[in-house]
């Protein structure tokens, strides 16, 4: 049965692929990977465009609110902290795109700040942001690193609050640069 499926599979990528233009192409492909069980990353779909900024900043505060949950039995600071993390760097991407800058597909917080104009300033507790980074990554999966400790936890949602908070006041104001 696996080889008539197999041939039903190719026979209908290869007739299909006739038919569609280069747009729907990556749909096609991806839906017929899907349905021969070969959708192993085989091909990447089309990065989409970025939502707008206000977007951007309801998923930084429900990231924020996520980050609040008190630690639930078996739960790990960790995810706590990778929730401050994503608060804020959905934050200074929401305030990226509020003046008009694509922000790029990273969790590094130093690199999207210094994206941001020259005209917004750096704040301490910006610049402290970029701390988060690891959080972003490295404290979602099992590795060497150290438990993250409630003091750090705290540490990191005060951070997170105050990102957020930054980005709210200049979204919600509508703050543009000068020009």
């Amino acid at each position: 049965m696996s080889g008539s499926l197999d041939s039903l599979c190719l026979w209908t990528s290869l007739s299909l692929r006739r038919q569609i233009s280069k747009s729907t192409k990556t749909i096609l492909a991806l839906s017929i990977t899907e349905f021969c069980g070969k959708a192993e990353k085989s091909m990447q779909p089309e990065p989409r465009m970025p939502g707008p900024s206000i977007d951007w900043l309801r998923y930084a505060r429900a990231d924020l609110a996520l980050a609040r949950v008190p630690l639930p039995q078996g739960g790990l600071y960790e995810l706590l902290c990778f929730h401050a993390q994503q608060a804020a760097e959905k934050s200074v991407k929401a305030v990226l795109l509020h003046y008009g800058i694509e922000p790029p597909r990273t969790h590094n917080l130093e690199r999207l700040i210094d994206l941001l104009p020259t005209s917004i300033s750096r704040t301490t507790v910006l610049s402290q942001s970029a701390r988060l980074t690891v959080y972003g990554t490295a404290s979602r999966y099992p590795s060497d690193m150290e438990a993250v400790s409630i003091e750090e936890y705290q540490e990191a949602l005060c951070v997170a609050k105050a990102v957020v908070a930054w980005a709210e006041k200049i979204i919600d104001t509508g703050q543009k640069p000068p020009g």
